[in-house]
C-alpha cells in the first residue's frame, strides 16, 4: 500500500502526542517534514522521490537501449522523429525505471515522456520513516530544552538514582536510526550518500 503525499504536520504531532509528548514546541512541522524528505533524497541519491509531473526528456538510444539519466516512476511513451515507439522497461515491472528496451533495436535520438522519481506513490515504510525522522527533530529539541528526569530515592546512607522511561534523546536517536535504515533500502547503487 502506497501513499499519494508526504506526511503533514498533523501526522507528526499526532504521532508525538501518541508517544507521550504533550507539550510540543512551536515549530513549523511541515518544514521538518520537508527536511526529512531532503534527507531521504540525499541518501537515496535522487530527487524527487515521489514522481514529479509528466514531462518530456531527450535521450539517445544505442542498439535499442535507452539508459535514463534519472530514475522514473512512470514512463508513458517514447517517440522517435514524432512517431511512437514500442518499449519495455528493464527489468520489466521494477521501480524505479532506469533503462528502456526499444522495439527494432532503434538507434538515435528519442523523446521519453514520463514522471521522474521513485514511483507515483510513496511506499508505506518510507512514509512512516519520513514522519519518524521529522518527529526525531522535534524530540531532539525537547531534550535540549528539558530538565533531567533523574529520580532518586535516599534511605539512610544509600541513594538509588534512576530515569523514568526512555530519555527524549534516546527516543530521537531510535527514530532517526530506524528512518535511516529504511531509507538505505531504497538507495540506488552509485548514487546517494
Amino acid at each position: 500500500m502506497g501513499m499519494n503525499s508526504w506526511p503533514v504536520g498533523a501526522d507528526v504531532t499526532g504521532f508525538l502526542n501518541d508517544s507521550g509528548f504533550a507539550d510540543l514546541p512551536t515549530v513549523d512541522f511541515g518544514e521538518l517534514v520537508d527536511r526529512a524528505v531532503s534527507e531521504l533524497e540525499m541518501m537515496v541519491g535522487f530527487g524527487p522521490f515521489l514522481a514529479g509531473s509528466m514531462a518530456e526528456f531527450r535521450f539517445d538510444s544505442m542498439s535499442g537501449v535507452v539508459l535514463l539519466d534519472r530514475p522514473f516512476g512512470l514512463i508513458s511513451g517514447v517517440e522517435c522523429g514524432g512517431e511512437s515507439v514500442q518499449f519495455t522497461t528493464c527489468p520489466e515491472g521494477v521501480l524505479p525505471v532506469r533503462k528502456l528496451a526499444l522495439a527494432d533495436n532503434l538507434s538515435g535520438a528519442v523523446v521519453v515522456s514520463g514522471r521522474p522519481g521513485f514511483g507515483v506513490e510513496i511506499p508505506a515504510d518510507i512514509w512512516y520513516a519520513v514522519r519518524d525522522l521529522a518527529a526525531s527533530y522535534v524530540v531532539a529539541m525537547l531534550e535540549a530544552a528539558s530538565n533531567d528526569d533523574v529520580e532518586s530515592v535516599k534511605q539512610d546512607s544509600v541513594t538509588i538514582k534512576y530515569r523514568a522511561g526512555i530519555s527524549p534523546a534516546r527516543f530521537a536517536e531510535l527514530l532517526s536510526d530506524r528512518s535511516l535504515v529504511v531509507f538505505g533500502r531504497y538507495r540506488v547503487p552509485g548514487l546517494g550518500a
